[in-house]
């Protein structure tokens, strides 16, 4: 066994579930979790025998109420891995904590190895503490005495032992165990520092401490912390003066210990102060007794004054070298959702670039989180103070246990790596995708989150067409398996709007009208913000677009046609290029002009053997499709079916007159027809329909001039980036 997770528990029933969560996470596949019942007087007891037989890594153990000490030592007799982890139950960790820890614990033979930790509050605010890279840098392994020194001068020695890493072998030979019913890190740090020989330090955020009123340290009085402190203190300074070779005992190391005596000792005598100001009725003005009369009197002048000095300069150091986050209550943090395999679909690659330009980074953290990347191991960078996570999908990390799946224990690492990095109160997150169902619903139940979905596409739409008639006969009467399969995709849609969701936004009206009727999502839920592009057109010369034409290898006299986008059969192109052959025998001197990836093969079949008169670019970059665009006399786009159509805006933009479909999301940019010529492709002799409609173009010479101005003019007006940033931030400022 590699690592065992001690957990001691007590009446923590809200906050045990999420704790189990995050350890069940772990991406480590050779761990143990140890619960730890101290007695618990509510259901606590219950909840932790209820993974009895669920997973066979937890196990349960109950016992009389002795304290969190006797809990730890429990937990730490029955371990059997070769490093033991501490969490308290109302605590989590990262879905990485044990596997990177346990890799640098074993890379530098490691007895501790050291971490961060966050403390959140119940108002989701959060600050970090002890930060130690001002100390260690990633080769750096400090003799444990050593490293206490430098800590404690440096600002940065943190007592708690959650979320450190510590050799089974070396706590059992030092016989280091936990003493008291509070402030037993106090005690248990200093003496594990003081007897290792290797300590490493990991930066990251893998450990998140809840304060909370019921947690222990709320529920014991001043008096009974002020006296536990000053136990720990005695106990220190007895340990000094214990030792019967004091030359094995380095002068660095007595100091640090007297220095961490004499600390806990001022810090006592601040909690006796905070007594009287709370006015309660035990007044210890003499509090100061013979013993510690005694522990003064034992310290050189020298000594004692240097205590002092160090207690002052240690809260200096605190406040300027601690690593402290404090959430804002102003700022908001955003993440924005997107899914690799499917991003360069749907235009939600466009999309997103559009909506990240919409938040003021003074007000917003914006994060972009890419799902199932293809890299190697999760990563993130700061790039224009805008985040960029990459989360790859490593099966074997998310190897299924119990009844979770791979996709479900996906989902839970993802959410767990992400609240590492939650910076701010107001946490809202932007899927566009559906398929994240409990992604969405940990951020809106742990983190009370406020969740908006962008609706790109239907499922169904594709299948259909768009055929909602068809849908809603599968949907009263699914018999065969791909009417069932299509009630099962929409009532999956259906339920991640519906549960997930405070905002649903539709890009085009035909969507949210269909999402109001079919999907019964409430208007109070429902917003329509249309896709928009970032204007980037600029007006060519005539000699600039002849230049043009003979740099792509065109005659000033040949006429082109454009199409731009995926080599798809839902996108027309096979039926563009046979209605291209039959304008061949009218019009010879028309090319056409095919430009993205996808199914050459049948493409190439289709164009044959009109092969020189139709040019196929491939994937060619923005720059060079404008340029196209700038040369070309009508672009086409004759989607079967088409959810909005971002190359149509990005032609319109660039003044090119367009021949498009009557599918329903182009013909809604068109308005009906009034900014572009449209054509029924639903029909048999759609092939016949669009030839005609070609060629009636070219004949007709006023539609280049009127088209090319009109379509410019709707795109100003509707789908400009500026019209699309007022509708977002209207709609994130009113949520």
């Amino acid at each position: 066994m590699q690592v065992s997770i001690i957990v001691p528990v007590y009446n923590s029933a809200d906050y045990l579930p999420l704790c189990i969560e995050s350890l069940q996470a772990q991406s480590l596949l050779d761990y143990e979790i140890l619960l730890v019942d101290d007695g618990s007087t509510d259901v606590t007891g219950s909840i932790c025998d209820s993974y009895i037989g669920k997973d066979s890594r937890i196990k349960v153990f109950h016992q009389p109420n002795n304290g969190l000490s006797e809990a730890r030592n429990f937990g730490l007799r029955e371990a059997t891995g070769e490093y033991v982890l501490f969490v308290d139950s109302d605590d989590w960790i990262a879905y990485n904590t044990c596997n990177l820890l346990y890799q640098r614990a074993k890379e530098t033979d490691a007895d501790i190895v050291l971490t961060t930790m966050s403390y959140w509050n119940n108002d989701n605010t959060s600050y970090k503490i002890g930060e130690k890279s001002v100390l260690f840098s990633q080769d750096v392994i400090l003799n444990g005495g050593y490293c206490l020194h430098e800590m404690l001068k440096t600002g940065c020695y943190t007592p708690m032992v959650c979320g450190n890493l510590y050799r089974k072998q070396f706590l059992d030979s030092f016989h280091l165990f936990f003493e008291g019913r509070i402030h037993e890190d106090e005690r248990f740090s200093p003496m594990a520092y003081y007897y290792a020989e290797r300590v490493v330090y990991l930066s990251g955020d893998f450990y998140f401490y809840r304060q909370h009123e019921d947690s222990i340290m709320h529920n014991f009085k001043f008096k009974d912390r002020m006296l536990a402190l000053v136990d720990i203190s005695e106990g220190l300074y007895a340990f000094t003066v214990s030792q019967d070779d004091k030359e094995k005992m380095c002068k660095r190391d007595l100091c640090s210990l007297l220095w961490l005596a004499g600390s806990l000792y001022l810090r006592a005598l601040k909690l006796n102060g905070s007594l009287l100001r709370e006015g309660e009725e035990e007044r210890l003005a003499d509090w100061n007794t013979s013993n510690f009369q005694q522990f003064k009197g034992s310290l050189t002048k020298e000594n004692w004054e240097w205590l002092e000095d160090l207690e002052i300069l240690l809260l200096e150091h605190q406040k300027k070298n601690c690593y402290i986050s404090q959430c804002s209550n102003d700022k908001r943090q955003l993440f924005i959702f997107s899914c690799e395999s499917i991003g360069n679909k749907y235009g939600v690659g466009t999309y997103l670039r559009q909506l990240m330009q919409c938040f003021d980074l003074k007000e917003w953290m914006v994060c972009i989180v890419s799902l199932y990347a293809s890299v190697k191991e999760h990563s993130l960078e700061e790039k224009d103070g805008i985040f960029y996570f990459s989360i790859p999908y490593n099966s074997s990390n998310v190897v299924s246990k119990g009844k979770d799946s791979t996709e479900s224990r996906y989902y839970k690492s993802v959410f767990y790596f992400l609240t590492s990095h939650v910076r701010y109160r107001k946490v809202f997150c932007h899927f566009n995708f559906v398929h994240v169902y409990e992604l969405a619903m940990l951020f809106k139940q742990k983190l009370n989150s406020i969740n908006v979905f962008t609706l790109h596409y239907m499922g169904w739409s594709f299948d259909l067409l768009g055929d909602r008639e068809t849908l809603e006969y599968a949907l009263v009467n699914a018999n065969d398996d791909n009417e069932k399969y299509l009630k099962m995709e929409f009532e999956k849609e259906q339920r991640f709007m519906t549960e997930c969701c405070d905002k649903v936004i539709t890009i085009a009206r035909h969507s949210y009208d269909t999402v109001r009727t079919l999907y019964k999502i409430p208007e109070s839920k429902l917003v329509l913000i249309p896709n928009a592009l970032q204007d980037e057109y600029f007006e060519r010369t005539p000699e600039e677009v002849k230049q043009l034409r003979q740099k792509y290898g065109f005659g000033n006299n040949e006429r082109l046609l454009i199409f731009a986008g995926r080599l798809n059969p839902v996108k027309g192109v096979i039926e563009l290029i046979k209605a291209f052959k039959f304008l061949q025998e009218e019009m010879p001197d028309v090319r056409l002009i095919i430009s993205g990836d996808g199914d050459f093969k049948h493409c190439f079949e289709a164009a044959s053997p009109y092969w020189s008169q139709i040019v196929f670019t491939g994937f060619i970059l923005k720059e060079q499709l404008f340029e196209l665009y700038a040369i070309a006399d009508i672009g086409i786009a004759p989607s079967l079916h088409e959810e909005f159509g971002y190359v149509v805006l990005e032609m319109m933009m660039n003044k090119l007159p367009v021949i498009v479909s009557s599918s329903t999301g182009l013909k809604e940019i068109m308005d009906e027809g009034k900014y572009g010529v449209l054509v029924d492709m639903s029909n048999d002799d759609r092939i016949t329909r669009l030839k005609d409609i070609i060629i009636d173009w070219f004949k007709c010479t006023g539609n280049n001039k009127k088209y090319k101005e009109l379509g410019r003019l709707r795109f100003e007006r509707e789908y400009s980036l500026d019209i699309f940033k007022e509708r977002m931030k209207k709609l994130y400022n009113n949520i």
